[in-house]
């Protein structure tokens, strides 16, 4: 990617990981940076929402791209809420910027992004927006704490976005371009309390330096660390320069090299290792002993080198910037053994009784409860050293540990033997679990790392799924009335796919059949004949476009027939009167040709054995059209009689090739030598993937067809629409080209110029491409453009009413790329979508793919994307997988930023509002006869109401309001019960069961015991016989009593509605039910009334207490 052009994928996971959506206000800014002439004075340009070209634009003209990153407006005033906090460091190394966040106890970031300058920024976004005022105090403790960059705390902070241009100058005022990169993205969102824990509040803020002084100076032994990853760094006491270099350095130091050794080579390894540890602790503040150059001389002593030489090589070493060898975490992890075994561990071995850990920013406090050590009054223990003390540790804390040992790619021996070590630390794992979870890790990080790479595959499906190619200003570039007649043909008629039309290339071509050529110097000589797939599922409009373009044909076809009976009736004739006359008076016999002018051969045919095949172009010889409704009875009646063993496909392989073809029987034989075969029909997508098999497609024929894919849309069907007829137009240039006189073509110069360009590149595609399968389709691919070349040129001169002229202009080889690469696009999408396998890495973005378009279609009637409605597609795809294995798809999706996961009931689930946002597919639906728009549904009747879902703004926590009588209150009650582990739920259970007359009246039957009462908190029921007696069941008339049955039906309804999927409402439609509810239930009688009440609060109560629980929150319950 090339300035200025903007990585929008980048840019839209940023904002999708903020929470913004690029379809409403982002408020975008645009300022020269800091070193250009023209940034004195100049404010800097403002934009409210996302415009590429627009920010293109401002790129070109050198000024960096920047957004509000809690969005709301470009002042602090318009500022409401705080989505994220966020930091950055301008002074410290990159690699040190990435992981600070682990050395000072922070959690891992949502994402991080490489400014392409100086700057790291991290991102902590929150689950919920929190007001701006506690938003500004988190984000000030937050700068103080990491010692960030101080300025960017004010509300309407603008940030760099990502996949934009970092723009700087050289010395000589050159422009340097780096693009703004996501450098890592967990997706993980963190609550406003969870962060305030975390963050010391600035008068809790102590200098680091400041702070290991007065842990240093601090007389009571109580407070030392526990445990060597409980230790900060810097550490108060000066390090061993050598501790913090790796072993063979730290070997060669104590050793030197004899000189014949590659003594110069390891002199320079050992030099550029010293200087680089020795500016890294300087960099974090880590007091240190000995120095680099010192360490260096022992080296260069010990190795026999001269002064002279040993002062050229180490200021070699020191003009080189590189970095240490070891990461910052395993320098971390030296200077914190070295620490623990020299410092700390003398210390306890003096006499200490008892001591516990300091307190660390996210370790569990279970893991912060006093150890006691050996009793200290016994002289001979005290002076003998105590073994090491390990404890049980957090389990996030041991992954770590894990992790650091998995950084460092030791061999498989090693690792083991590092993983025992690490076992033997831990008091709550054994070796065996140490090896298992560092397994899951290893693949947990593999996934981890390829992400990223999952998340551009993803996109570039998506991409082409939803690419509607409108191609009639491509086919017909030299007839723009011939364009608007096909354009209005699918504006009215919307089930049409436009990129259907494409395979009008196939008829055309069998019937400008072997007249046309065009002779390309090196490449060539080649026909026109194409084959061409229409890929869609049945609805998709492969029938319709299949109509409109072949029905002129079998038209033309069926006219040709009448035509030749016709001739060779009067030939017939014309022979029958000679044949009357007296020989002596006869004239010359009447010859055949002068009578039948046309042969009697088909134009299209729906043979597709070998033997019909020959037959058929032998009666036409310039040319033929085979078609299928569906291609895949061709794939699978080749050598169908053979017993698989005859050469079927190398007989269509030949056909493409315009390679003669013979017949040859007892009876007759007959031979073509010159051939032009077209095939066009259709394929449903999961038939087309598993006749492909493994994609290797060893004989080339699948790179010899070219697939057009449906775009999957909803389309309303408007009767009232006039019919547009193009069956003429298409009629009257098929006639044309069959009517037309041979032609031999060649490309103009500017045209040879632009397909060896293309020819060209498509070689370096086909080198670097590891798969046979698509070499082979890029082999076939610039055969293939002069092709579509010859059939354009054609198309368009016949369409005009000119002859077809011999020089293929450059428009047409232009076209004819670009169609090409269309093609390219289209069997690269069916390729991907046929890896598509949860288990294969490279299969996984097909099913994340397959994962959005399942959200797509519920849309419509739920909010949230579960599992179980993953698992109920039937996909072979997710025909074996488990309910884990769709949440972690859901997770990954997560991860890239295209949706948020929250808790549905017991499992994950993804929120389909923001799978959806963005989406490009149906913001541009035609208007439905009704005058919606066609992502909408009409509900009339009161289920469908009650079922209906707001979508007009997602919500993390649907909100649910209860209102029917002391709904509240219980709503309260239930909560305490679930803090209390539903231990007084049981309780009330119990005693309303035995106090509670019998349900057996008909009104209403529970199931076993779930009954409710209507209780305030501090009485149970003594209220209870009151209410079922005041009103006489005797009193009720018939009138009164159909009545109440009717509101009885309409509660449980609503209480039906309760244990549904998406019985999700919004405050308002919640409040309104409610309140319909409590006046229905006023009106009913006594015993009917505590009944509903009991029923309706009780499942309504249960609903919704698990959203209310105060532990309970969506991304982490």
């Amino acid at each position: 990617m090339k300035f200025p052009e903007i990585d929008r994928n980048l840019a839209q996971r940023q904002l999708a990981l903020l929470g913004h959506n690029i379809n409403k206000p982002v408020y975008l800014r645009f300022f020269y940076p800091s070193d250009d002439p023209r940034k004195d004075g100049h404010a800097g340009r403002k934009a409210d929402q996302v415009n590429w070209n627009q920010i293109e634009n401002y790129q070109k003209e050198g000024r960096g791209a920047y957004f509000v990153v809690n969005g709301g407006g470009h002042k602090n005033d318009d500022v409401t809420q705080g989505r994220a906090i966020f930091v950055e460091h301008d002074d410290l190394p990159k690699d040190i910027q990435r992981n600070l966040w682990k050395s000072l106890g922070l959690p891992e970031p949502t994402f991080q992004v490489d400014t392409g300058g100086k700057s790291i920024h991290a991102y902590w976004v929150l689950i919920e927006a929190i007001a701006v005022e506690k938003w500004s105090v988190l984000q000030r403790d937050l700068l103080e704490y990491t010692n960030g960059d101080r300025s960017i705390k004010n509300p309407a902070r603008v940030m760099r976005m990502a996949g934009g241009w970092h723009i700087s100058h050289d010395p000589d005022g050159n422009p340097i371009y780096n693009q703004t990169k996501i450098i890592s993205a967990s997706a993980k969102t963190y609550s406003y309390e969870e962060l305030r824990e975390i963050i010391p509040e600035q008068k809790e803020r102590l200098p680091i330096v400041e702070a290991a002084k007065e842990q240093n100076s601090c007389s009571d032994p109580s407070t030392l660390p526990r445990h060597p990853d409980f230790i900060s760094v810097p550490v108060p006491a000066p390090v061993p320069l050598l501790q913090c270099c790796r072993k063979e350095v730290r070997e060669l130091v104590a050793t030197g090299v004899p000189k014949g050794c590659k003594r110069n080579d390891m002199a320079i390894n050992v030099g550029l290792e010293l200087i680089a540890v020795e500016r890294y602790l300087q960099t974090i503040g880590q007091s240190y002993t000995d120095s680099a150059v010192s360490l260096f001389h022992e080296f260069c002593q010990r190795s026999g080198m001269t002064a002279s030489e040993e002062e050229e090589r180490y200021q070699w070493c020191n003009k080189t910037n590189s970095d240490p060898s070891c990461p910052p975490d395993a320098i971390a992890a030296c200077i914190k053994g070295w620490y623990w075994r020299e410092v700390i561990k003398p210390q306890q071995r003096n006499g200490l009784k008892e001591f516990k850990t300091s307190t660390t920013p996210g370790v569990d406090k279970e893991h912060n409860q006093r150890v006691k050590t050996q009793n200290s009054s016994s002289s001979q223990k005290s002076e003998q050293p105590s073994p090491d003390i390990y404890e049980q540790v957090p389990e996030q804390l041991a992954i770590e540990h894990i992790d650091a040992i998995l950084d460092k790619n030791f061999d498989e021996a090693i690792q083991d033997l590092e993983l025992n070590k690490l076992a033997k630390q831990f008091s709550n794992f054994n070796a065996k679990e140490i090896r298992e979870i560092a397994n899951k890790r290893i693949n947990e990080r593999e996934r981890e790392d390829n992400i990223s790479e999952r998340f551009t595959e993803l996109e570039e499906i998506q991409a082409k799924e939803n690419h509607e190619y409108i191609p009639f200003a491509d086919l017909f570039y030299d007839s723009p009335s011939t364009q608007k007649q096909f354009e209005h043909l699918c504006r009215v008629n919307q089930k049409i796919q436009p990129q259907y039309f494409l395979s009008i290339f196939s008829p055309f071509s069998s019937l400008m059949g072997i007249k046309g050529s065009c002779d390309v110097p090196v490449l060539g000589k080649f026909r026109g004949n194409i084959n061409i797939s229409m890929v869609g599922e049945s609805g998709n409009g492969k029938s319709i476009v299949s109509g409109i373009l072949l029905d002129p044909l079998y038209r033309l076809q069926n006219e040709r027939l009448q035509k030749y009976q016709q001739q060779e009736r009067q030939y017939n004739q014309a022979i029958e009167q000679w044949e009357k006359q007296h020989p002596d008076e006869r004239g010359p016999k009447p010859r055949k040709d002068e009578y039948i002018t046309i042969r009697d051969g088909f134009l299209v045919i729906n043979e597709y054995s070998r033997e019909g095949i020959v037959k058929n172009h032998a009666d036409n010889p310039n040319g033929l059209l085979i078609h299928q409704e569906e291609l895949v009875a061709i794939q699978r009646a080749q050598n169908m009689y053979r017993q698989g063993k005859g050469d079927d496909r190398q007989f269509l392989n030949n056909l493409y090739d315009n390679k003669a073809i013979a017949r040859s029987l007892k009876s007759e034989r007959i031979i073509v030598e010159e051939t032009a075969v077209s095939i066009v029909g259709g394929y449903q997508p999961d038939i087309v993937l598993s006749e492909m098999g493994d994609l290797s497609d060893p004989d080339g024929q699948w790179a010899r067809f070219n697939f057009v894919c449906a775009t999957e849309k909803r389309v309303y069907t408007d009767l009232s629409q006039p019919k547009i007829d193009v069956s003429d137009i298409v009629y009257n240039l098929y006639k044309k080209a069959l009517n037309a006189a041979p032609v031999e073509c060649h490309l103009d110069q500017v045209g040879l110029d632009l397909l060896q360009q293309f020819i060209n590149k498509l070689e370096d595609q086909r080198w670097e491409s590891l798969q046979p399968g698509w070499r082979a389709i890029l082999s076939k691919a610039s055969g293939e453009v002069v092709r579509i070349a010859l059939n354009l040129h054609w198309m368009n001169c016949l369409i005009n009413d000119r002859p077809v002229t011999p020089v293929i202009p450059a428009i047409a080889i232009k076209t004819a790329i670009k169609i090409k690469q269309f093609f390219l696009s289209q069997i690269d999408l069916i390729r991907k979508l046929g890896l598509a396998n949860p288990h294969r890495e490279d299969g996984l973005s097909a099913v994340y793919s397959q994962i959005l378009n399942i959200a797509k279609r519920v849309a419509h009637k739920s909010k949230f994307l579960t599992v179980r409605m993953v698992q109920s597609t039937r996909s072979g795809v997710f025909k074996n997988l488990k309910s884990k294995g769709i949440e972690q798809m859901f997770n990954d999706i997560a991860a890239m930023g295209k949706a948020k996961l929250v808790k549905h009931k017991r499992s994950l689930a993804l929120l389909i509002d923001s799978l959806l946002d963005g989406d490009e597919v149906n913001q541009d639906l035609p208007q439905s006869p009704n005058g919606t728009n066609n992502n909408s549904t009409t509900t009339t009747s009161f289920d469908e109401t009650l079922s209906g879902i707001s979508k007009s703004e997602p919500e993390l926590t649907p909100v649910l309001l209860a209102n029917v009588g002391k709904l509240l209150e219980k709503t309260e009650w239930v909560k305490g019960s679930l803090d209390n582990n539903f231990n007084s739920f049981v309780g009330i259970v119990g005693t309303v069961g035995s106090t509670i007359p019998s349900f057996s009246s008909g009104i209403f039957t529970p199931p076993t015991i779930t009954t409710w009462p209507t209780i305030s908190e501090t009485s149970i029921s003594p209220s209870l016989d009151s209410d079922f007696n005041t009103i006489p069941q005797s009193q009720q008339n018939n009138v009164e009593q159909n009545q109440a049955n009717v509101e009885i039906e309409w509660l449980m309804k609503l209480l039906e509605e309760l244990e549904q999927d998406n019985s999700i409402h919004t405050e308002d439609e919640w409040l309104e039910l409610t309140s319909q509810a409590e006046e229905k239930i006023n009106a009913l009688d006594g015993f009917k009334k505590s009944t509903l009440i009991i029923c309706l609060e009780f499942g309504l109560l249960i609903h919704l207490a698990i959203p209310f629980h105060h532990n309970y929150h969506p991304l982490t319950n």
